[in-house]
């Protein structure tokens, strides 16, 4: 067909044979010429009558430039393409078309073959599937029984199928059918879902395996694709690599401008031929080379990885300047991998922006748009905007655009319009409208000035979408479209605009959001069991305990029958999640009673937060979503995202609701470390602290203790507990002869809570006869501990007291200079952190040797905390530090230690 030479006489004769065997016919600029039915319902669901239009008109403009590059090509004459057709019966496929080039009498056309679903499609016969490496399983979605297993499959799991009978999914994993479809839900025609599930084994046990899930069409029926993954090889994952290289070369080449990539140290590590023939370089003399030795001054000099930067630049004596573009990358915690730079001729700018904003409108076929010059005179419109407000084109260019914004309930947004578009930014918000035949609508409404070169407003671009049908829904169905009917509780849909707020906040404060999802698939048994108005009943009850245990700011959601999520907005460190989780906990331990019934939940917890687990909205739901089917999977009441968090929540879980035992038992030990003057080599004080040897967990510190009992609301309690044993402890160096020795307690955050806190503090002292002039209380404080603590009283009544405070902690993050002129401190214990470094790095020591100094001005001492080495002792003496502390004095110890170390004045 590509060849053939039409004559006059036969040219409608081929031309029709040609359509008969076709769907789709275009010529060069992709209007229709022909099109069969079936082929015309699938791009349009609404228009009957679609030959002599334009294709761009039913596709997306990204599709339309792409078709028209295609037939830019003549290189081009066959090949497969994808594209979806927005305005069509199924706007959400993607479609695999055969596309054609033919030319008739010197002209191109286009001819796109009959349309096929996108997907994968697998028949019985297929040896791929049956003789895959990979365990594999067709299943059916309603009932997620298993058609199909591969040869593989029936080998490795031959202690569970068998030919005789039928199986469902969960005879194969250890999950209940529920999670299962909860998972299988979620996987779309385009997408695979990868989890990690337990497998039965030959011996009965659970073995965690990796599964991809696919949807694919077997027997033209939707059925899911199983399969259970191995192990990636080394070679594997080089020839990965291989590959992904080889893309980004050829990714750098396609390009018709110049470009060039170096990493965060200005290594140059990528080149197109493109710029290496406009700077006149060749490729092997640069890669590897220090970008700021190899390229012009112009540009070398203007090389910067903090912000992307635009800069017009001459050079090679070319007399037509050049834009030079530069991108830092970065990685999804933001810190700079490299930089992107870009050089393009400028002939490309020389095109006006009131014709590049004409080209945009005409493209914009789904959007009414409209272009005004600098006094808001239309200027230009397209078709859609015709559609919209009722005005022909050739009324409306001319007139001034408030014609459609004459409403007196919009003169307060249209002066705030002005005053933001000509301040050159954009503005958008809804206005009230009014079309020619004087009836009103709403539009969301989008105005964008335009800006030239030299920073003047050139003109402005508006786009209009009518909402007016949303607006009249909204009367009615608001409070259907975004609250759970049985708990007044917000649905999914809310929940997320809630969270899309709580994040947008927390990244500008730097803070954390979080989302715990709770499994209440118990709901269904009760309704079951009993009916559905108990178990609303229940439900209602659950719901309102959760809620007043939680903070006002902190939102509960239904998600779905079955599920909940807690939104937890601005917390300050991951550590306070065990906070909340310990809440939900004690909600989930207590019993409902509804009339004679009692119920209680076994709730399962799946945690996820922003930023470490999430970006968006989306990905701190899907989290949520996989840590609650972990904790499923496992048997734990917990779960969360990452392995790391998992292990440490689960330990914090099962430690909450050890501690009150712990306490009532007193099982637990304090421990002693010696602090010594650094003038004369004494005995300053001992500083205890509290531990606990878990069975489970081994040896649990005092920051950790500390941690676990402000989650569970004993850490004033468990605080008095240690200070009472520290005071029976110096009581008995006393009588061994030790004298009285200078004491030193921790105070955590929680403590600090109880205003009323000195005072147990000094009646615990008298009672058992310890000078409060001995007794020296470490506190670490932090920024949000200062705005949410009482901390001024309660310091000063310490003070007044007559203890000693010091600054704990003092360099680690959220330490600040101004706490010490605040808060009555009369020294400060400098962090293991810098203290660790003083040897290796200048910057710390010359640090603590500023902050030694500070403190002596300031008339506070200075301790040394974490010494582990000789030479830090000589260090700190020369710097003028008061005391010091640390594994190479003296560790940690019991009081019988340190009775040996008093008396012996050895290391323990």
């Amino acid at each position: 067909m590509n060849d053939l030479t039409l004559l006059k006489d036969n040219t409608m004769d081929v031309l029709q044979q040609v359509l008969a065997l076709n769907e789709l016919m275009l010529d060069c600029s992709l209007t229709i010429c022909h099109v069969s039915d079936a082929f015309s319902n699938l791009i349009s669901k609404n228009e009957s009558n679609i030959t002599n239009r334009k294709l761009s008109e039913f596709l997306d403009i990204t599709d339309s430039e792409y078709l028209l590059s295609l037939l830019s090509d003549n290189n081009i004459m066959s090949l497969d393409i994808k594209l979806s057709f927005p305005e069509g019966k199924q706007p959400n496929r993607v479609f695999t078309l055969g596309f054609e080039r033919i030319i008739v009498q010197g002209k191109s056309f286009i001819l796109l073959k009959k349309a096929k679903k996108e997907g994968n499609s697998m028949a019985m016969s297929n040896a791929f599937f049956e003789h895959s490496a990979l365990t594999q399983f067709i299943v059916e979605p309603s009932s997620l029984s298993i058609l199909h297993s591969n040869l593989m499959a029936k080998n490795k799991l031959a202690h569970i199928i068998s030919s005789e009978s039928k199986l469902s999914l969960s005879n194969i994993f250890n999950l209940p059918l529920k999670p299962l479809h909860a998972l299988f839900n979620n996987v779309s025609a385009v997408d695979s879902t990868v989890i990690s599930a337990p497998l039965f084994n030959a011996q009965g046990r659970n073995d965690n395996v990796n599964v991809q899930i696919n949807s694919i069409d077997f027997n033209s029926e939707g059925v899911f694709l199983v399969q259970i993954l191995n192990d990636v090889a080394h070679d594997d994952i080089m020839q990965d690599y291989d590959t992904a290289k080889e893309l980004t070369n050829a990714l750098f080449e396609t390009k018709d401008y110049a470009l060039l990539m170096m990493d965060s140290f200005g290594v140059i590590n990528q080149i197109n031929n493109t710029m290496c023939a406009l700077l006149n370089i060749t490729r092997d003399k640069v890669i590897g080379q220090r970008a700021k030795t190899v390229l012009p001054p112009q540009i070398s000099t203007l090389i910067s990885t903090s912000e992307s930067s635009q800069h017009k630049v001459n050079f090679n004596n070319l007399s037509q300047p050049y834009r030079l573009k530069q991108q830092p990358l970065r990685n999804d915690k933001g810190y700079v991998l490299g930089l992107l730079l870009e050089l393009k001729s400028t002939e490309d700018d020389e095109q006006g922006l009131i014709s590049r904003a004409y080209e945009a409108a005409n493209h914009a076929s789904n959007h009414a748009i409209f272009i005004t010059d600098k006094r808001g005179c239309i200027m230009h419109v397209n078709t859609m905007f015709e559609h919209q407000t009722g005005y022909r084109k050739d009324a409306i260019v001319g007139q001034n655009f408030s014609i459609i914004t004459s409403e007196r309930s919009n003169d307060d947004i249209v002066q705030n319009l002005w005053k933001t578009i000509n301040n050159k930014d954009t503005w958008r918000g809804i206005l009230k409208s009014q079309r020619q035949s004087g009836v009103s609508y709403w539009s969301d409404l989008t105005l964008k000035p335009l800006i030239d070169n030299a920073g003047n407003i050139e003109c402005f671009v508006g786009l209009s979408h009518d909402i007016t049908l949303q607006k009249e829904m909204q009367k009615s169905g608001t409070y259907l479209a975004n609250y759970d009917v049985r708990t007044g509780l917000a649905n999914s849909i809310l929940a997320k605009d809630r969270l899309e707020g709580m994040i947008g906040r927390a990244r500008r404060r730097k803070l954390i959001v979080a989302v715990v999802y709770l499994d209440i698939m118990q709901i269904n048994n009760i309704a079951t069991q009993f009916d559905e108005e108990v178990a609303d009943s229940v439900l209602l009850m659950y719901c309102k305990n959760l809620q007043q245990a939680l903070r006002s700011e902190d939102a509960v959601a239904r998600m779905s029958n079955d599920r909940l999520a807690i939104l937890l907005p601005d917390l300050p460190n991951v550590e306070s999640l065990d906070v909340v989780s310990a809440k939900i906990d004690k909600v989930n331990q207590k019993s409902i009673n509804v009339g004679d019934q009692s119920f209680q939940f076994d709730i399962r917890q799946g945690v996820s937060y922003y930023p470490d687990q999430g970006l968006d909205c989306e990905s701190l739901l899907k989290n949520a979503e996989a840590s609650i089917i972990k904790a499923w999977s496992t048997g734990a009441p917990i779960g969360c995202f990452s392995q790391g968090q998992n292990d440490n929540a689960l330990m914090h879980f099962q430690m909450r609701r050890e501690i009150d035992l712990m306490i009532a038992n007193k099982t637990f030990d304090i421990i002693y470390q010696p602090i010594i003057n650094l003038d004369n080599d004494s005995l300053y004080a001992v500083e205890a602290k509290i531990c606990w040897q878990h069975d489970e967990y081994g040896q649990i510190e005092n920051d950790d203790v500390y941690a676990v009992a402000e989650a569970s609301g004993c850490a004033q309690e468990l605080g008095l507990l240690v200070l009472e044993q520290v005071c029976i402890d110096a009581n008995y160096w006393k009588i061994q002869g030790l004298g009285d020795i200078n004491l030193a307690v921790n105070l955590s955050h929680g403590q600090l809570r109880d205003t009323d806190v000195p005072d147990r503090f000094s009646d615990i002292l008298h009672r058992y006869d310890i000078d409060i002039q001995r007794f020296s209380l470490e506190i670490p404080l932090s920024y949000i501990a200062t705005q949410w603590l009482n901390l001024d009283e309660i310091l000063q009544q310490f003070a007044l007291l007559g203890f000693t405070l010091e600054y704990d902690k003092f360099g680690d993050r959220g330490a600040y200079i101004s706490d010490l002129r605040n808060f009555p401190f009369s020294g400060i214990k400098l962090t293991q952190n810098y203290i660790s470094n003083i040897e290796n790095d200048v910057s710390t020591a010359n640090l603590v040797e500023g902050i030694v100094s500070m403190a002596s001005s300031l008339n506070l001492t200075a301790t040394a905390d974490g010494v582990t080495e000789f030479t830090q002792i000589l260090q700190l003496q020369e710097m003028g530090c008061n005391r010091a502390q640390g594994d190479f004095l003296a560790p940690f110890t019991d009081r019988h230690g340190v009775l040996r170390f008093v008396q012996q004045g050895i290391a323990i």
